[in-house]
């Protein structure tokens, strides 16, 4: 719980920063990533009583953003990622952007499937998949950071 907590502080760290959205980024009309906001948020911790078991700890696996980005990776991503972001090519290792990229993996994520890396074979998914969609995807790719 305690890097999910940490994880949260640093992406909401992210969006207060002046020069984040500084840039215009064309985007298509269809997504919506001016409205991008993280997915994952800490669950309230519920009071116990004295001699009570404490609860387990809510596991973020089974949240509803990751099950569904891990479909969609797996739908749309696997061909080149493989399935479940298990790829043996480290350049196309998604399970290793939080060690690439540090507290910039939501901006490279977003900005690299906005725009894609055409001279790498990464299309622009703009128009195809929709600002929640990618969420849910970055909420899965999360999920999976081998630290």
């Amino acid at each position: 719980m305690k890097g999910l907590v940490a994880w949260l502080a640093s992406v909401s760290f992210l969006w207060s920063l002046p020069g984040l959205h500084a840039a215009p980024v064309p985007r298509h009309p269809n997504t919506e990533l001016a409205d991008f906001k993280p997915v994952l948020a800490a669950a309230p911790v519920p009071a116990t009583t004295p001699g009570a078991k404490a609860p387990e700890p809510q596991s973020t696996a089974k949240t509803s953003a990751i099950v569904a980005g891990h479909s969609l990776f797996n739908d749309n991503c696997e061909h080149c990622h493989g399935p479940d972001a298990v790829e043996g090519v480290e350049q196309r290792n998604l399970r290793h952007l939080a060690l690439r990229y540090g507290n910039k993996m939501d901006q490279v994520f977003i900005y690299t499937v906005t725009h894609g890396r055409p001279s790498e074979g990464m299309p622009n998914w703009s128009g195809i998949l929709t600002g929640a969609q990618f969420r849910d995807i970055l909420a899965y790719l999360h999920s999976i950071q081998e630290h």
